[in-house]
């Protein structure tokens, strides 16, 4: 719009001159002078449409510079918005297990460290040890082969060795409520001895205000030393699964029940 009101501007200061121009060729002596009034009039009229033209110009660098000004800042607030509400919910920080074995007093403490720019909110975590072996599979065998008469009796049975069975599958699980996490911290759990078997696994669920994570571990002797592997992984709202810390020691080797 600005460039079609600057080219208005100069077409009415042009076209009165070319048609000045055009007068003063084809008439007589007589009538020049009134020539030179009209002449001066429009040369007046050109100036003043040229310095419209410019301050049109210029005011429209002056508001393009402005628009500019306005979309470096509205990038800013929107910035600063997405780093408020990223520092309120916990943006896409997330904290993990972190196993750290001590040989020498036979002992292992399992830390949850802290990772990324934000703040982790409402941490809750349930850390099972799966290397315990609880006999559920008797149990469910008792359950699937109760034949007992008396259908109330056989509906109390179940009853209660499913509620059994839960209280074995909660006996090998340590919960905790660590609450909030700042940036760079690592907190410890807690500390158990090792297991005289060279091998063991735990199962962890994290919740948190931004979201449910799962994580795997994996510990082995190789070469008389304990080794340790995880995986972690963060439940979408889309049902997906996101990978977000894998770690496998050189020398770890799976076996088939891995």
């Amino acid at each position: 719009m600005d460039i079609l009101k600057i080219i208005a501007y100069l077409l009415i200061a042009i076209l009165p001159l070319a048609v000045l121009i055009r007068d003063w060729k084809f008439s007589d002596k007589r009538t020049k002078k009134n020539h030179n009034i009209t002449l001066g009039i429009i040369i007046l009229w050109l100036i003043v449409s040229v310095v419209s033209a410019c301050f049109v110009l210029y005011d429209s660098a002056k508001i393009d510079n402005y628009q500019k000004i306005l979309e470096e800042k509205n990038e800013k607030i929107i910035t600063l918005t997405e780093k408020i509400s990223n520092w309120i919910s916990g943006g896409d920080s997330y904290c993990f297990i972190y196993p750290m074995i001590d040989e020498i007093s036979d002992r292992q403490t399992l830390g949850l460290r802290h990772q990324g720019e934000n703040p982790i909110f409402d941490v809750s975590i349930s850390i099972e040890n799966r290397s315990i072996d609880l006999p559920l599979k008797e149990r469910y065998e008792e359950i699937r082969e109760s034949h007992a008469k008396d259908v109330a009796e056989r509906r109390i049975k179940k009853r209660d060795l499913q509620m059994e069975m839960d209280q074995l599958l909660n006996s090998r699980k340590e919960r905790f409520n660590p609450g909030n996490l700042s940036p760079g911290t690592m907190v410890n759990l807690s500390r158990h001895k090792l297991p005289e078997e060279e091998q063991q696994e735990f199962f962890i669920q994290i919740h948190t205000r931004n979201g449910y994570f799962t994580q795997t571990i994996k510990q082995k002797k190789v070469n008389g030393r304990w080794k340790s592997t995880w995986q972690l992984l963060k439940h979408e709202n889309n049902g997906e699964l996101k990978k977000l810390e894998t770690f496998i020691p050189p020398d770890f080797e799976f076996n088939n029940n891995s």
